[in-house]
């Protein structure tokens, strides 16, 4: 494959900007959810409506404009690597033309028909998927334990520390913090006689 890279040389500018599009693309969509987050924290706590509703208005710009950070990504990743392709598939068209009738019957004309159509269209796949996910993949992994770090507050709630199970120290500490009397059930260890709720329903006569 690397020997093949030269083929991108002139398009470098895709090679370039193609990633550099989808990275902003992944920035967007991480900052999603702190924008979430400030609307349960601030504007769903207060009855803010106007925050709300601001807070909302500015994820749809977020997504729109992460969707178009990721056509454009596309578009770069679409010319490099059909323009890889055409480069490649012209040098071996020519390079079979140099064969003798006594190569071709050693290759034979199926198998350099498959080299000069499936193989060149994979090889196209392969560019245009490293320009599309060579940043994003490994950028939304790190920045998604760095985002979980930040609205938790600790290593533990990104799952860095181990626990009982793999998603053990994640889950209960948020459903506590979401909703602290979700947790108050009846036969919980160390819980309260039962959910508010449920209480509730009992003293107007209902059957639980």
């Amino acid at each position: 494959m690397f020997k093949l890279a030269r083929y991108l040389k002139h398009f470098k500018k895709e090679v370039i900007l193609g990633p550099l599009f989808k990275l902003m693309e992944a920035i967007f969509e991480l900052i999603v959810p702190l924008v979430m987050a400030r609307i349960i924290d601030v504007g769903i706590t207060t009855g803010d409506t106007g925050y709300i509703l601001r807070m909302g208005g500015l994820m749809v710009l977020l997504g729109v404009a992460g969707l178009g950070f990721a056509l454009t990504c596309q578009y770069f990743a679409a010319r490099a690597s059909q323009g890889f392709g055409t480069i490649l598939r012209n040098d071996l068209f020519r390079h079979i033309h140099s064969f003798s009738h006594r190569e071709i019957d050693k290759f034979g004309t199926p198998s350099l028909i498959t080299r000069i159509t499936n193989d060149i269209n994979q090889l196209q796949v392969a560019v245009a998927m490293l320009i599309r996910l060579v940043i994003r993949a490994p950028f939304l992994i790190v920045g998604s334990a760095v985002m979980a770090m930040l609205l938790d507050g600790s290593p533990g709630g990104a799952g860095f520390i181990p626990g009982d199970e793999p998603l053990g120290p994640l889950l209960p500490h948020h459903s506590e913090k979401a909703r602290p009397d979700l947790l108050n059930y009846p036969g919980k260890p160390g819980g309260s006689a039962g959910h508010p709720g449920l209480l509730q329903a009992k003293g107007r006569g209902g059957t639980v």
